[in-house]
Formats: C-alpha cells, structure tokens, sequence
C-alpha cells in the first residue's frame, strides 16, 4: 500500500480556524441581565398565581383537622354512651325497589 492513500491533509493547506465567539462581552452582559430579569418576572408572576391556592389548602387543612377532632369527640363520647357493649353499627343493605 502506498502511504500517499493514507494521507487526508492535502499539501499547503490552511490550518483550520477556531470558530468565532458567538456573541462579544458586551452582548454576553446584555443577554445575562435579560435572562435574569425575565426569570425574576417569571418566579413573581408564579408565586402570584400559587398564592391563592396555598391560602386555599391552608383553609382545607384547618377543616380537616376541626373534623378529625369532632371524629376524636364523637368516638369518644360513643364509647362513654355504649360502655362495654361499643360495636360497629352496619348500615341496612340497600334495597333494588331503592334504586329507582
């Protein structure tokens, strides 16, 4: 085999050039404080938006622990009424002529 087959530079030919920046410092800052800026604006508009609903699952959460208290009250005030006879009640089965 010939060693010319092998050889991919061609002779005299240029060194390749390193790209370019994209973009000078200048831009760079510009683009950085806009990137900032935006993202700021974002991260308001966000927890405006999350706001109301965080107020809202505050509100269900106070709820939630009034009824697991009155559930605490009324499991309490059961067993005080039935002493040693406390049992599950079953509900009555429903009925097909119900169905209508």
């Amino acid at each position: 085999m010939n060693t010319a087959e092998f050889n991919t530079t061609k002779v005299g030919a240029a060194a390749p050039q390193p790209e370019p920046e994209p973009f000078d410092q200048f831009q760079s800052d510009v683009l950085i404080q806009v990137i900032v800026g935006l993202r700021k604006e974002w991260r308001e508009e966000r927890d405006e938006a999350i706001a109301p609903l965080k107020a809202e699952i505050a509100e269900l959460k106070g709820k939630l622990d009034a009824v697991a208290e009155l559930k605490g009250k009324v499991d309490t005030l059961l067993t005080l009424l039935q002493g040693d006879k406390a049992e599950v009640i079953g509900l009555p089965q429903k009925c097909n002529s119900d169905a209508a």
